[in-house]
C-alpha cells in the first residue's frame, strides 16, 4: 500500500477498493484523505462484494468482513478480476490462511490467467493446492532489495516444481503485461530500472 499514494497522484484514478478497516490504520488514512482530495471515490470492499467497471467484473475474495482477521496481511483485499475472458488474481499480501476461502469464493471461476504472488514471495503463502487449484499461466512477483529474504527459496521451488512461470522485478524491472481481445495471449513487456 505504500506506494498507492503517488499512483493516484499518477494514474488517474476514479475508484479505489479498500479492505474494512483500512482507513483507521495511519496509511490508509492518508491515503483515502488523498483520495478524497481528487475526487476518488473510496469503497470498503470485504470477501463476496462484486462489481463492473468499464468492462472489468471484479469480486473479493478476503478478507471477510466479520471477524476480521488479526494481522494487516490477514486484511489484505484480494481481488478476483475478469477482463475478455483473462482471470486475474491479486492477492495483496494475504497469507496462505485465507488461500481455502478465496477457493471457495472463486468457486468454478479458478482459470487464472495472471497472478500476483503475495506478500513479495514470502513464506506465508503458496500452498501448493491452492497452487495447483488456480494454476495461473503467469505469476507476477514485485520484489526488490530486501533484509526479509524475499521471495522465499522454498516458495520459489514450489513454482519450479509446479511448472508456474514467474515474472520477477528484480530481474526484469518494470514489466508491463497486456492483454489483446482477438489473441487470447498475455505479452511481456519488460524495461530495466
Amino acid at each position: 500500500m505504500g506506494g498507492a499514494r503517488d499512483l493516484i497522484r499518477e494514474i488517474k484514478t476514479g475508484l479505489i477498493l479498500a479492505p474494512p478497516l483500512m482507513n483507521y490504520e495511519t496509511n490508509g488514512w492518508e491515503l483515502r484523505s488523498d483520495a478524497f482530495k481528487r475526487g476518488v471515490l473510496w469503497r470498503e470492499t470485504a470477501a463476496g462484494d462484486s462489481g463492473l467497471l468499464k468492462g472489468v467484473s471484479w469480486k473479493a475474495l478476503s478478507p471477510p468482513r466479520r471477524p476480521l482477521p488479526p494481522t494487516s496481511n490477514g486484511r489484505s483485499l484480494v481481488l478476483f478480476m475478469n477482463y475478455l475472458g483473462f482471470g486475474l488474481l491479486f492477492s495483496g499480501d494475504a497469507p496462505k490462511e485465507t488461500e481455502e476461502a478465496q477457493l471457495e469464493h472463486l468457486g468454478g471461476a479458478r482459470r487464472i490467467a495472471v497472478y500476483k504472488i503475495p506478500h513479495h514471495g514470502s513464506a506465508s503463502s503458496g500452498e501448493e493446492n491452492f497452487l495447483k487449484a488456480i494454476s495461473p499461466a503467469v505469476s507476477l512477483l514485485s520484489v526488490g532489495r530486501n533484509s526479509y529474504g524475499h521471495p522465499h527459496g522454498s516458495l520459489m521451488e514450489k513454482y519450479s516444481r509446479l511448472r508456474l512461470k514467474v515474472l520477477r522485478t528484480d530481474e526484469l524491472g518494470t514489466f508491463t503485461l497486456s492483454v489483446r481481445r482477438k489473441a487470447q495471449a498475455i505479452r511481456e513487456k519488460a524495461s530495466a530500472n
